[in-house]
């Protein structure tokens, strides 16, 4: 699951969340949750995702 976040500094982050259950004996004793920031990924994603865009733009321009 991904979250968008704002930190202490207004910084605005998205967080890939992580969740597991704790079990014993078919018991659900808890959950160990942990999280990614994943923002500069998926900003790198999208750039990429528009360049090659951009790039196959130029190629059926060129032809």
């Amino acid at each position: 699951m991904k979250v968008r976040s704002i930190t202490a500094t207004g910084e605005k982050r998205i967080i890939r969340w992580y969740s597991t259950s704790l079990r014993k004996d078919r018991k659900t004793l808890g959950t160990v949750s942990s999280g990614e920031d994943v923002t500069g990924k998926i900003k790198f994603e999208r750039e990429l995702k528009e360049l090659l865009h951009t790039y196959e733009l130029s190629l059926i321009s060129f032809l």
